[in-house]
């Protein structure tokens, strides 16, 4: 029978430890307080950050070391620590030298946590008197903290529609493997990427890009706004309109025409030109 709960665990000083519920919820109290059932197999979870410690139960209940001939923790089924005769070993795995330490109780804590360290930890045992103890089973998962949340945005004018087409990227320090989330006013899209269209009339639209993962969450924002370069040049060509338009009212005796009206600006695929009227 296996019974699944989930693993609780409050940091104090980069340090974890546990304390267990069932999946509905209840609280089942410390490890050493209820007696595993023939056959059953305990499941639960923790979540660790890089550089921290985490202590791993033994969850042996009422049942004493004396009453063992052998107990293991394997990681990913590979011995890493054991007691024999009494007898403790923790320099069984290289990886782990100098990192590993038993309690007592046969409770494992691993320091000085990396990424490699995620994994399935198994606890497992011989009675004395014959017989296997239930198997204890901890999936462990590291991550590195997000120290660092940057936004980048790409922005391309669409003549057609006079709109902006709106690119924009999040990235982050640290976890690779980090979730993303974007929020721009009631929307909310999940992803590295966010894309829409945005008008010169909407002005500044601000987009916030929320990195998380099991340790730790790191928001930014950012603000937007589509202006079309052309707008410059069209001010810069009313400006030249008016002022050849004074310029040749000033001088009308030296021209063969007279303007009718100002020179104004029309538009043309791409650019901004000048047209004049005469009159005959």
């Amino acid at each position: 029978m296996v019974k699944r709960i989930q693993c609780r665990h409050q940091s104090h000083n980069g340090r974890f430890t546990f304390a267990f519920a069932h999946s509905d919820g209840a609280q089942m109290g410390p490890p050493a307080s209820f007696i595993l059932g023939s056959g059953a197999q305990w499941v639960s979870v923790c979540v660790c950050s890089v550089g921290g410690s985490v202590e791993l139960p033994s969850a042996l209940g009422t049942v004493t070391l004396n009453d063992f001939f052998l107990l293991q923790w394997n990681f990913n089924n590979s011995e890493i620590a054991r007691l024999r005769n009494n007898k403790t070993d923790v320099e069984i795995h290289t990886r782990f030298r100098r990192r590993l330490q038993l309690s007592p109780d046969f409770s494992l804590t691993v320091r000085e946590l990396t990424l490699q360290d995620s994994g399935v930890y198994r606890r497992t045992g011989l009675k004395a008197a014959g017989g296997q103890i239930p198997t204890h089973t901890i999936h462990l998962s590291v991550y590195e903290k997000i120290t660092a949340v940057q936004i980048k945005s790409d922005l391309t004018w669409m003549p057609v529609n006079e709109t902006c087409e709106v690119h924009v990227m999040c990235s982050s320090s640290g976890d690779q493997s980090a979730s993303y989330t974007w929020r721009k006013g009631d929307q909310t899209v999940r992803g590295r990427e966010l894309h829409f269209s945005l008008s010169p009339a909407e002005g500044g639209v601000t987009v916030t890009c929320t990195v998380h993962n099991g340790v730790s969450e790191k928001s930014t924002n950012d603000t937007v706004m589509c202006t079309f370069a052309g707008d410059r040049s069209l001010t810069h060509t009313r400006k030249m309109a008016t002022y050849i338009y004074k310029c040749a009212r000033s001088h009308a005796h030296t021209f063969t025409h007279t303007l009718s009206e100002p020179l104004v600006p029309y538009r043309v695929t791409g650019s901004w030109s000048l047209t004049q009227q005469h009159r005959e």
